[in-house]
């Protein structure tokens, strides 16, 4: 029976970010210490995707049960934002919090589609973020989750690149649900296949010099500059780390 490393999104961001990140995170599970402002932000975000999901299922959430005046306001904005995606006659599927596998060699990718639209020439990725919208749309166009979910539609269903599109929906009191498109391509998609391959390969060798030969994962050049830098004091070279020590006890 063949093994498979089950990979999402989060995986390929941080590998293509920081690849020490990687390591510390999915090879030697190491964790952050606890959070209790990013946990209570984790769990409001449970709750309101699992609201979304039951709306897009047809359920009645008109009575939410909750004390959270925030979620209750955030969810009917958004279900009141929403109200018309789906009233096309051409419509043939819904599909919310929907699962897809897609493997590669030994890996094995989950995308979970927060709601996925199916018309007959046409398919339409939908995702909640509660957060705002980023002011720098390319930092989605770049992301992963992006990447990923357009591609493995395009490999598992019967549709062109050019009839897929996601669509993000941003939902942050006290702004209005923001949506923005970002529309696909064959050309967008061979892309992604290059750039997946090439990290899996690069995967592969860090790991297996990793557990072979003790090589711990590599920076890149322009590591400085890396969003986790902070994770490693380590990265100051010699030389930088002599000039950022103080030399009398005035700089003290």
């Amino acid at each position: 029976m063949a093994s498979y490393w089950h990979l999402s999104q989060k995986h390929l961001n941080t590998l293509e970010t920081c690849p020490p990140l990687f390591q510390k995170l999915y090879l030697q599970q190491l964790k952050s210490p606890f959070n209790l402002i990013q946990e209570e932000k984790t769990q409001w975000g449970k709750q309101f995707h699992l609201l979304m999901q039951q709306h897009n299922l047809g359920l009645f959430i008109d009575d939410i049960q909750t004390e959270n005046d925030d979620l209750k306001v955030s969810v009917k904005a958004l279900v009141n934002a929403t109200e018309n995606i789906w009233k096309s006659s051409d419509i043939i599927a819904r599909k919310a919090e929907y699962q897809v596998n897609y493997t590669i060699k030994n890996y094995l990718f989950t995308s979970v589609y927060d709601l996925l639209i199916l018309s007959e020439n046409k398919a339409v990725i939908f995702d909640w973020k509660t957060y705002l919208k980023p002011q720098n749309e390319q930092i989605l166009i770049n992301n992963w989750q992006t990447k990923l979910y357009l591609y493995i539609l395009a490999e598992k269903f019967p549709y062109k690149p050019s009839q897929i599109s996601f669509t993000y929906w941003f939902v942050k009191l006290p702004n209005e649900p923001q949506k923005y498109t970002i529309t696909y391509n064959k050309i967008k998609h061979e892309k992604t296949r290059k750039e997946l391959n090439y990290l899996l390969k690069k995967l592969e060798h860090l790991t297996t010099e990793y557990i072979e030969n003790k090589v711990n994962f590599s920076h890149h050049n322009n590591c400085e500059t890396c969003p986790h830098r902070y994770h490693f004091p380590n990265l100051l070279t010699e030389s930088k780390l002599h000039q950022n020590l103080p030399t009398s006890l005035d700089d003290i």
